[in-house]
């Protein structure tokens, strides 16, 4: 088993518990949010059971989706904040997450953080334990993160939460 594996694991256990969380409280079964956020039931399934590592975008969905405007980027990981007037219609969000301009925003805003906190890309792939092609690709809107990894590149950067009225991350 390789170094982080747990730890990985127990991060994703904890954020589809959140998930699921929130989901219960805003009355919404695994097939209404797979609706309204176009993932099929069982990705949906997979991610609150911790069986999955979602993609950033997929995450971006499900909050939503279920009306977290804001995750925080705690120490025990991806915390999305519940806030049911903060829900959107499908088709609107939709259109937030799944566009190229939607991706190369997150990414330059990414990247802009990575700058602002005086990071080269090499230091920043060893400070957060992820491959330097993978945070190039992701800079340069060519891949979306895992939420694994997006959790550990937020963190070394300094970033506090994603989303939020104060911008992508902040």
């Amino acid at each position: 088993m390789r170094a982080g594996v747990r730890t990985d694991r127990d991060f994703l256990v904890r954020m589809g518990a959140a998930f699921a969380a929130i989901r219960e409280t805003a009355g919404m079964s695994q097939s209404e949010l797979a609706a309204a956020t176009r993932l099929h039931v069982n990705t949906i399934s997979n991610i609150e059971r911790g069986r999955t590592d979602p993609s950033i975008f997929a995450v971006g969905l499900l909050c939503f989706g279920l009306g977290c405007p804001r995750i925080e980027l705690a120490d025990s990981g991806l915390v999305p904040r519940f806030d049911p007037s903060a829900r959107l219609p499908p088709r609107v969000f939709r259109d937030l997450v799944w566009t190229p301009e939607a991706v190369r925003v997150h990414s330059f805003s990414f990247r802009t953080c990575r700058l602002s906190a005086g990071l080269t890309l090499k230091d920043l792939s060893h400070l957060a334990g992820v491959h330097p092609n993978t945070v190039w690709n992701f800079e340069n809107a060519r891949a979306a993160l895992s939420a694994t990894a997006a959790y550990r590149l937020y963190r070394a950067v300094g970033a506090g939460f994603i989303g939020g009225t104060e911008g992508v991350l902040n």
